[in-house]
């Protein structure tokens, strides 16, 4: 019962297969059966191989596609003959080595050469046990062996030898490499074994659309040709009507002015243009980097870089700073020493385009750049980059942060950059208030009577004590009165005072002078010093 359901099963999948399988008559298909791949087009229809790059079509070891190529030149070039008229095929005589060559090596190891023939005929024989054809058809494998190791060795030989590694072809020619030769592909415009003779093109384009028209002359050059317009044409072929300046627009002077004249026209060139000498239009461009007179620095060599219309200079050399057009020095020693040492300080001598370091100091060895003390225990990376090593013969040496760092200087964090408190020197007097503003900078808040940046007094006019003889000073806005004692007067007391020379209105009177004598004078006298 099972086995009827599985056949009942197999027969709905088949017809329903036939039915799948109408429906794709027109498509193409692609079947395995056996080990075999077969290829099916649909009805009428191409089946095509396209490569792209180096690839191949290969049966084995051949090349579908070269044996094509190969077969279809000597084709071309009358030499490919597959029989004699007899029936009996042979080898061209015809063609290049390397093309027999190519067809000796199909017809004996191709996909169908003598080879492959061989080797079904000991199959057949092997089947058919025909004894007496054994040994003959083994000579024979043996002899068409021998025949395809010499065509190996040929082959070989003539790939060694690359007559096109030296660049032969000229002028964009390509160069193909051929047994003890070289052929060489050259442009439309180039002709000659090495692609150096010019093309006439003035023969070759006459009468056609690519000459000259219109009566001019043709004038053949190197990789080209111009025509030399007659009156009353222009162009490149000389098939368009002269325009005068105001109504050709700039085509008719390309990179220049046109001016206007009575022959026709001409053209005042832009600057980095110029003509070709055969027609008016600036459309040459000047090559100003092989001209005579540089543009770009010649000490130091900068590169010139030419440009449609134009030029610039590359960039100065290392060592140097400029636009390229000149370049100037630059005195690596007038920063951080040029990378000379600096503990101990060595001298930075600059040198056009670079600089070099003095000889380290007596005492120490080293390359300039760093200087260690001979015999000392100082090695490099011991201590910070900001840090100066010292060997005093102790038990170890000593890294000393240079000013500005603190710290105990070995190693990457041996130092660090000081903090400084701007207000730790106490800078505000009499009794002023300092004020961080930064870590650089201060303020004083100031009491009364001082006067900033730094709370300082104002200078009193009796600080210097100007009242002489006792007198007492006393201050008024910026000046001083002395109040000078009894005897003396005077703006500093320095006069002595005199209490005679009136007229008495007593009977009797006294004369004092500044001694503590006393004299008396009759009312009549006349007081004298």
């Amino acid at each position: 019962m099972y086995l009827k359901q599985c056949c009942t099963l197999l027969i709905v999948i088949g017809f329903s297969l036939d039915h799948v399988m109408a429906g794709f008559e027109d498509q193409a298909k692609i079947y395995a059966s056996n080990g075999h791949i077969i290829f099916e087009s649909a009805m009428d229809k191409n089946i095509t191989f396209y490569l792209k790059g180096g690839g191949h079509v290969n049966i084995g070891s051949q090349s579908i596609d070269q044996l094509l190529q190969t077969v279809t030149k000597m084709m071309l070039n009358g030499r490919a003959s597959l029989s004699d008229g007899a029936g009996q095929m042979f080898l061209p005589t015809g063609g290049s080595i390397a093309d027999q060559v190519q067809m000796l090596s199909t017809y004996v190891g191709g996909p169908f050469g003598l080879i492959k023939r061989v080797e079904k005929l000991e199959q057949d024989s092997s089947t058919r046990n025909v004894t007496p054809v054994n040994p003959r058809i083994s000579a024979l494998a043996r002899r068409i062996r021998a025949v395809e190791t010499k065509l190996a060795t040929l082959q070989e030989s003539l790939q060694q030898t690359d007559y096109c590694r030296s660049g032969p072809c000229q002028h964009g020619g390509t160069c193909l490499n051929m047994y003890n030769s070289f052929l060489c592909l050259c442009p439309s415009n180039w002709e000659g074994q090495t692609c150096t003779t010019d093309v006439n093109e003035c023969a070759q384009f006459a009468g056609t659309d690519l000459g000259c028209q219109n009566g001019a002359s043709c004038q053949n050059q190197h990789g080209g040709y111009s025509c030399i317009c007659a009156d009353g044409w222009r162009g490149i072929h000389c098939n368009t009507r002269t325009q005068d300046c105001a109504t050709s627009g700039a085509e008719l002077c390309g990179h220049g002015a046109c001016v206007q004249s009575k022959d026709g026209y001409r053209c005042i060139c832009d600057q980095g243009w110029k003509t070709n000498g055969v027609t008016p239009a600036c459309n040459v461009d000047v090559d100003e980097c092989s001209e005579s007179r540089p543009h770009c620095s010649k000490d130091p060599e900068v590169s010139c870089i030419n440009l449609p219309g134009s030029f610039v200079c590359g960039a100065c050399p290392a060592g140097y700073t400029g636009n390229g057009f000149y370049c100037v020095d630059i005195n690596e020693c007038e920063t951080n020493n040029g990378g000379c040492s600096t503990a101990p300080s060595v001298p930075c001598i600059n040198t056009r385009g670079s600089f070099r370091c003095g000889s380290c100091p007596a005492g120490y060895a080293g390359d300039g750049k760093t200087c260690l003390a001979q015999g000392s225990r100082c090695t490099p990376g011991l201590c910070h980059a900001m840090a100066r090593c010292v060997d005093y013969g102790s038990a170890t040496p000593n890294c000393v942060c240079l000013p500005g760092y603190t710290g105990s200087g070995f190693g990457v964090s041996g130092c660090i950059r000081s903090s400084w408190n701007p207000c730790a020197s106490a800078p505000c007097r009499n009794g002023g208030t300092c004020v961080k503003t930064d870590s650089q900078n201060f303020s004083c808040l100031c009491p009364p009577d001082t006067n900033p940046p730094l709370c300082m007094r104002t200078a009193s006019p009796c600080e210097s004590n100007p009242c002489q003889n006792g007198g007492t000073c006393a201050p008024m806005a910026n000046r001083f009165v002395c109040r000078c004692p009894p005897s003396y007067t005077g703006l500093r007391c320095q006069v002595m005072a005199r209490a005679c020379g009136g007229i008495p209105s007593k009977p009797n009177g006294t004369r004092r002078k500044t001694h503590s004598n006393r004299t008396a004078y009759n009312q009549k006298a006349t007081g004298t010093k």
